[in-house]
């Protein structure tokens, strides 16, 4: 597999970190994105993976993949954090894990075989799930105080376990 082929795990710290990462299938490469955003450009077309780590304060991940066998992993530790993930094709995957005040996700995954697992501990939490296509699958933890979760999953052989405490 080429290098371009394959993205790569990325890093942001400190106060107000934004990352975005993007990539399309079929071999087309576009911007990541514009003005204050962080990220390269990529041309990919199966095997997508990101992983993307954050420390400090106001942190902000946004992720989007289309194509075959799709993988997004994202951690963040501070504090006002924010991570979109948009997924669109076969055998998607997103690993979310946010720790800290204020944490918010964002996951859209469209086409078959999606999996998303959650875990957010801090104070407001904020998930909000939205699964389109067959064999979906959401495992979701949120720790303390002011848990809140919005999910929506459409079509066959859905399956949900979240757990508040």
């Amino acid at each position: 597999m080429m290098e371009h082929e394959r993205m790569r795990g990325w890093r942001a710290a400190g106060i107000g970190g934004w990352l975005a990462l993007a990539a399309l299938a079929l071999g087309a490469s576009a911007p990541a994105a514009a003005g204050d955003l962080a990220g390269p450009e990529f041309a990919a077309g199966s095997g997508l993976d990101a992983s993307i780590s954050q420390r400090g304060w106001h942190n902000r991940a946004a992720v989007e993949q289309r194509g075959i066998d799709q993988l997004a992993r994202l951690g963040q530790q501070g504090i006002g954090n924010r991570i979109d993930v948009s997924q669109n094709g076969y055998h998607n995957s997103a690993q979310v894990n946010q720790q800290g005040n204020g944490n918010l996700v964002s996951l859209d995954q469209r086409g078959g075989a999606n999996l998303a697992n959650i875990t957010q501990r801090g104070d407001e939490r904020v998930a909000q799930i939205e699964q389109f296509g067959d064999h979906n699958r959401v495992n979701l933890v949120q720790g303390p105080h002011s848990p809140n979760i919005s999910l929506s999953q459409r079509g066959n052989g859905n399956v949900a376990n979240l757990v508040q405490y």
